[in-house]
């Protein structure tokens, strides 16, 4: 009687965490250097939307994009945001990754400064300030090709976030800095710099990237914490939200300490699209979309600058049910 009572509490013991554990108990950690396109996320925490999809997530701020991809990397996150540059040289190191959805595009936010006693011409061995890199190269890049500048002539200088670069630039260390808000508005209210080009003509893409093992494993719930994205993405857009929206984002992101007032906010929104329109949502997404043909110049760009040896077959990468099936589900 003894020795069958303890192998029934041996039994229970072993068995027992099959049959408590359930995939909803899992909290996913998503990785992110805080960025306004991205502040939908602490929308969807505030407001409670994955609790009410029944998933639970845990932002992580991270102070540059090195520290981001290096936890994610190391699986202290399985998901996180950022342009195609930041992720796919993990490809080389074995690293299986996929794209879940791209969720904003800037038009108009990143902004490339030089000097105002610069002139163009003479920007050859003038040396700039970037980050991230090599995302902020490829938008450099793209801007000094339209103007006939080869992008080898300038002396690039990589700084861990675009406060350091606005600071070398105020402080006479560069000539040249690419950055976007709330960094970019230290050079608008200055008068000793020119804004040469921005996204407006250069769209940069952003996408959720996740693990790929983590697709096999969670498929269901990270539909629902695209659906949580979605439903945050759609709030935060409405006008009678933004005072609450930056609300949230000022305690919630690392430059809640900074002067960020409401016109400033309402301009960095009308530069930084963050997609919730139906339409938008699929015309980024589709194959052959938006996303789709930024991804594959910037891969083309990352050959040729030596950041990756080999190309990249998006359909390898970008992964099209999931997105689908919570879109189908909020827009039905």
């Amino acid at each position: 009687m003894k020795e069958k009572f303890l192998f029934l509490i041996f039994f229970f013991i072993i068995v027992s965490p099959f049959f408590l554990y359930t995939s909803e108990e899992k909290t996913f950690k998503i990785g992110i250097v805080p960025w306004i396109a991205w502040n939908p996320l602490y929308v969807a925490e505030e407001l409670g939307l994955w609790e009410e999809e029944g998933v639970k997530v845990e932002i992580i701020n991270y102070g540059n994009i090195r520290e981001k991809i290096n936890s994610f990397r190391n699986g202290l996150t399985e998901i996180s945001f950022g342009e195609p540059a930041d992720f796919l040289p993990l490809l080389e190191t074995g690293m299986k990754i996929k794209v879940l959805i791209c969720v904003d595009g800037s038009f108009g936010a990143d902004k490339f400064f030089i000097r105002k006693d610069i002139e163009v011409k003479d920007l050859k061995g003038k040396k700039i300030a970037i980050s991230p890199y090599p995302a902020g190269d490829f938008f450099v890049w793209r801007g000094l090709k339209a103007l006939k500048i080869p992008i080898e002539n300038l002396d690039f200088i990589n700084v861990d976030s675009p406060s350091m670069g606005a600071e070398a630039f105020l402080s006479g260390k560069v000539d040249g800095v690419y950055l976007y808000p709330p960094s970019s508005f230290k050079l608008e209210e200055t008068r000793n710099s020119i804004e040469l080009f921005n996204s407006s003509k250069f769209p940069v893409f952003e996408a959720i990237f996740c693990r790929e093992d983590l697709i096999e494993r969670e498929k269901e719930n990270l539909k629902k914490i695209l659906i949580g994205w979605i439903k945050a993405s759609i709030w935060s857009n409405k006008e009678e939200n933004l005072e609450k929206f930056l609300e949230i984002s000022r305690k919630k992101m690392y430059f809640r300490r900074e002067k960020f007032e409401m016109e400033k906010w309402k301009k960095a929104m009308k530069e930084v699209k963050i997609f919730f329109q139906p339409a938008e949502i699929y015309r980024v997404n589709k194959k052959d979309g938006d996303f789709w043909k930024y991804f594959m110049e910037e891969v083309i760009f990352l050959i040729k600058k030596g950041y990756i040896k080999k190309g990249i077959n998006p359909d390898n990468v970008i992964e099209m049910e999931i997105w689908k099936s919570a879109y189908r589900e909020v827009f039905p």
